[in-house]
């Protein structure tokens, strides 16, 4: 019975496993000024062989369920799927390439039981790799975020969420 008494005190002593989730991933493109409101997208118009124009960001939306939590880390990266630009090349099927932008956020604090919104903005590597793949003869078809929550221990299972943007001419 003491030994029993003495297990459950040292459980109770534990600080209880923070329940923080990812839960979803919005693309965003912002044009023109820095006061202008960024817009939901489901594709990215952007011509082969041009500049992006404007920002593009994600949103990735995260829920905590549990106790506060500080020093969230997500981990990210950027993929594109890329297809030939010349018209000899136009029958090769677009390939995922291997990742161009790995980077990571930190959190400082997200409270209990609330949702919280962080902003990724992989705007500045996209442009140079936009850059570097039109003078190689390619151009992307789409764009993969992947992004991880980073482990802790005791919280549980690892927590990976993706997003494919699509990106062709405008329509």
């Amino acid at each position: 019975m003491r030994r029993a008494l003495t297990l459950l005190l040292l459980l109770a002593a534990l600080p209880a496993a923070a329940e923080v989730q990812l839960e979803s991933i919005v693309w965003q493109t912002r044009y023109g000024q820095r006061a202008a409101k960024a817009e939901d997208v489901t594709r990215l118009a952007l011509p082969a062989g041009t500049a992006l124009k404007g920002r593009l960001r994600a949103r990735v939306k995260v829920l905590n369920r549990g106790e506060a939590v500080e020093g969230v880390l997500l981990r990210y990266s950027l993929t594109a799927q890329l297809a030939a630009t010349g018209a000899a090349d136009a029958a090769q099927a677009p390939t995922w390439a291997i990742a161009f932008d790995l980077d990571e956020k930190r959190v400082p604090k997200i409270g209990a039981n609330q949702h919280f919104e962080i902003t990724l903005d992989p705007t500045q590597a996209l442009s140079l790799y936009l850059k570097r793949v039109a003078m190689g003869g390619y151009w992307p078809t789409a764009l993969k975020l992947q992004v991880m929550l980073e482990p802790r221990k005791g919280a549980g299972p690892l927590q990976v969420i993706e997003s494919t943007l699509p990106i062709g001419e405008a329509k």
